[in-house]
């Protein structure tokens, strides 16, 4: 309910809100970037950036890509639309 009414928030300022399954997103964004595996680009990334780089920091670097290459207008990031860009109040 809490990210519900963020979004609502969001998109009534004009503000795209981009959802993702947290579950599927390190799939889809390898889907995205051509490669077998996002963990380890995600893994080197953060240990070039230093701590924290936890769990929740790869969930969210892997969320921002997504969110990256979908307000791109080019490569649909998740086939199976596990990733949704929510762009009416842009409209």
């Amino acid at each position: 309910m809490y990210r519900q009414a963020l979004a609502t928030a969001s998109e009534a300022r004009g503000w795209s809100i981009y959802w993702y399954d947290r579950d599927l997103v390190f799939r889809d964004v390898a889907a995205m970037l051509g490669c077998d595996d996002v963990n380890a680009i995600l893994s080197a990334k953060g240990r070039s950036l230093g701590a924290p780089w936890q769990a929740r920091q790869k969930l969210a670097a892997a969320a921002a890509i997504a969110a990256s290459g979908q307000s791109s207008g080019g490569t649909s990031i998740a086939p199976s639309g596990n990733v949704q860009a929510r762009q009416e109040a842009q409209r």
